[in-house]
């Protein structure tokens, strides 16, 4: 993944500003002075009035876009992408494009990418995000990727309970990930704890090796996918061409890590792990909830085959 960097390309800066009658302030002065007159208190000097802001000033002008959306900088290419919508936000009129603009303004190619040429759909595009050399554009209830240097279609996914996305995350892998290694650092501490104070035979349970050996293994699942999450952060930050490497087997060995976990936990707190009274059972079903979401664990495998396989 492309680091994203967060600029905005500005058009225009709103000042805010409160209206002000010069004439009740004067009213107000007069009164204040005439009070303390009276009263033979040292006048009260009314402080100055404000002067009043222009409601905008423009900074840059760019003719040529057609309800402008979002914009995005790629930091690889220094280009920004400005998505326009070209119409309704929620009409599948095919009228949207996406314009490439440099760092000064000046339009490098106003319909880089433009709904009924070349065979692309482009509705209202409007969120967007970098993948290595992909663009992704959000558009209605489709997440569409295209060439970020040449505008070629790439690919489209259809969303069919989607009725009006607004934007693109390309962080889901590693997010997914980041909830397995939190899920499953909870559940290593409260069943280390349980096998600490549950005892059978004059023992706790802990000092078996069908449990201790267990436990162990969990800890070793947890560092494993804990040495991949840093490895993906650093990615995300120095080597974004590694990032989809790193976020997909992050995700997959957290996962799976997750998985053995949550089962060890039930069975380590025995026949109460088993019943919904306790929390075990929560951590199993989040646990398969994770690995089917997103293409499921099997495309994260794919995808970490397919990035060694072509690097080698």
């Amino acid at each position: 993944m492309r680091s994203l960097r967060a600029t905005v390309l500005c058009i225009s800066i709103v000042v805010a500003c409160v209206p002000v009658d010069n004439r009740q302030a004067a009213s107000n002065a007069t009164d204040t002075a005439a009070a303390a007159e009276s009263t033979g208190a040292a006048p009260v000097t009314p402080p100055p009035t404000p002067s009043q802001s222009p409601g905008a000033t423009k900074a840059l002008t760019i003719a040529g876009f057609s309800t402008p959306e979002s914009v995005l900088h790629d930091s690889a290419q220094d280009i920004y992408f400005v998505s326009n919508i070209g119409g309704s936000p929620t009409a599948k009129d095919n009228n949207g494009f996406i314009s490439r603009v440099r760092p000064d303004g000046a339009i490098e190619n106003l319909k880089f990418i433009e709904g009924g040429r070349a065979g692309v759909t482009l509705n209202a595009p409007k969120g967007m995000a970098v993948l290595g050399d992909t663009l992704w554009v959000a558009d209605i209830d489709v997440a569409r990727a295209f060439n970020a240097r040449t505008g070629a279609l790439l690919d489209s996914v259809k969303l069919d309970s989607a009725v009006f996305l607004n934007d693109v995350a390309i962080a889901a892998q590693a997010l997914i990930g980041a909830d397995s290694v939190g899920a499953l650092d909870v559940a290593l501490e409260v069943s280390v704890t349980y096998a600490k104070e549950r005892h059978t035979f004059g023992r706790p349970i802990g000092s078996y090796q069908a449990v201790k050996h267990e436990l162990v293994e969990m800890l070793r699942g947890l560092d494993n996918a804990r040495s991949l999450m840093y490895y993906a952060g650093w990615a995300a930050q120095d080597k974004p061409a590694e990032f989809p490497l790193a976020a997909s087997a992050f995700r997959l060995a957290a996962g799976k890590a997750l998985d053995h976990g949550a089962r060890t936990q039930i069975s380590v707190h025995g026949g109460i792990g088993a019943t919904w009274e306790h929390d075990a059972p929560l951590y199993f079903r989040r646990a398969q909830l994770s690995r089917r979401l997103l293409g499921g664990a099997g495309d994260a495998t794919d995808r970490v085959a397919a990035e060694l396989l072509a690097a080698a």
